[in-house]
């Protein structure tokens, strides 16, 4: 079976971040101030664990979804 699907490149020079206890921690500090209203802080840390965290990624797609923090974009 043949996969129609087109391979991404990563365009940053920086390599994709890897799950560990530090990005859990980074994660649950962005969660924080998700909760808090405090989208400004939590953004830069949301993206930064984005590949490796499935709560960043949600976090992030909720937040493009409605707007909050970021200009409401549904395709990201």
């Amino acid at each position: 079976m043949s996969s129609k699907r087109k391979n991404i490149e990563l365009k940053s020079t920086e390599k994709t971040p890897k799950r560990s206890k530090k990005s859990w921690k980074t994660v649950t500090t962005a969660e924080k101030y998700f909760m808090e209203g405090n989208y400004s802080k939590a953004l830069p840390l949301l993206f930064k664990y984005e590949d490796c965290e499935a709560r960043a990624m949600l976090y992030l797609a909720y937040m493009y979804f409605e707007g909050i923090g970021t200009v409401e974009d549904m395709v990201k």
